[in-house]
């Protein structure tokens, strides 16, 4: 959501600084699925930047919710005071680690069974199942993916990766 970056260190005199594109942060859709990756970039991209005053940060807050999730911060005061509510609440409501690491339990245990051998199918499936596995990696959710992977083992009688290679 920032303009303009540059890439290098403020006062090296004499070295050029690289023009980055505009990030683009993915509305957060209101699941547990979406969350970990939404917070993760909202506040490295907006939250932590210091240059940039609370209330900006709401506002930038409130544009990256969907509608229904919105109205759970929109009776706030738009303060600083505000934005630390909001990001509570948020937080609250979606951010609890039990919550997101069951959705993505949930995630896996819902693909469908692949039967034969349509390429695509298995690429969406595989593609699917790491990205939630790499989210629980990333949570230290390691007990969670030993779960996913017992499960996987039970009902998958060809355990090749096919889309490993791509």
């Amino acid at each position: 959501m920032r303009g303009k970056q540059t890439c290098g260190k403020e006062g090296d005199a004499g070295k050029a600084k690289a023009k980055l594109p505009k990030l683009v942060i993915t509305r957060f859709q209101g699941t547990h699925l979406d969350w970990q990756s939404f917070w993760a970039q909202f506040e490295v991209e907006i939250d932590k930047l210091s240059d940039i005053g609370q209330v900006a940060k709401f506002s930038y807050l409130k544009e990256l919710l969907v509608p229904r999730v919105r109205t759970t911060i929109d009776r706030l005061p738009f303060t600083s005071e505000g934005y630390v509510r909001a990001k509570n609440i948020l937080k609250t409501n979606n951010g609890r680690l039990s919550e997101v690491a069951n959705a993505h339990i949930q995630s896996n245990m819902g693909l469908p069974v692949i039967t034969g051998t349509n390429q695509a199918r298995i690429c969406e499936f595989y593609e699917k199942l790491v990205t939630n596995i790499q989210t629980l990696k990333s949570m230290g959710k390691e007990k969670e993916i030993r779960l996913c992977y017992t499960y996987f083992r039970q009902i998958i009688r060809h355990p090749s990766r096919p889309c490993e290679t791509r």
